[in-house]
């Protein structure tokens, strides 16, 4: 076991989850093809085919998502039980852990406690953690820098801390104010299932 800083930990553990990560991406979409052909061996009904291959579909999206958590959950152990995570930007040993393996936290820990210091670099830095609908359609940055500016008027007002985010009266503030069509279009479980029926419907029709 060695020493590292939770910041540059980060870095690694992220290095080391890359291959899962992009395997978890990818998986879905392959699986499409295969729930084609199960269903065409299965039945010749072209209605019963496009049912038949949904569900295949969304099953072993089911399926590869708990492995995938399983493994992730074995990588996790496995980080740990090789590097101690020396706390930097976090405040002690259980902050450091979370910092190390989810890029998000300090993004959002700086938006609840040091908004005063978020700074342009760190708005880029957010949006890049949106998929690529959500930047490339709904303008992501700008969407950010409102919620910036909503959450410096209640630092104004009073304190934020990781718990507020959970009341039921701010909920609104720490979101990017989705349309309803706009949250079905960034949501990638919706979106992955429509690229799904529409080929099945291309494929069986």
């Amino acid at each position: 076991m060695f020493g590292m800083l939770d910041y540059r930990a980060q870095k690694l553990f992220w290095l080391l989850s890359l291959p899962l990560a992009t395997l978890a991406v990818i998986a879905p979409y392959a699986a499409i093809p295969f729930s084609a052909v199960l269903s065409d061996a299965w039945t010749k009904v072209w209605y019963y085919q496009i049912l038949l291959a949904y569900v295949l579909f969304e099953g072993g999206v089911f399926v590869f998502s708990l492995v995938y958590k399983a493994l992730m959950h074995v990588l996790e152990k496995t980080f740990f039980w090789l590097i101690e995570i020396i706390p930097s930007q976090g405040e002690d040993i259980e902050e450091a852990k979370i910092i190390a393996t989810n890029k998000c936290y300090s993004l959002n820990k700086k938006l609840l406690s040091q908004t005063d210091k978020w700074t342009e670099q760190d708005t880029k830095a957010y949006s890049r953690l949106f998929n690529w609908r959500a930047r490339l359609f709904f303008n992501v940055p700008q969407r950010v820098r409102a919620m910036v500016g909503k959450i410096e008027d209640l630092h104004f007002t009073a304190p934020i801390n990781v718990e507020d985010v959970h009341r039921g009266d701010l909920k609104n503030v720490f979101s990017l104010d989705w349309k309803w069509y706009e949250a079905l279009a960034v949501s990638t479980p919706i979106f992955r299932s429509l690229v799904a029926v529409s080929i099945f419907l291309y494929i069986f029709l």
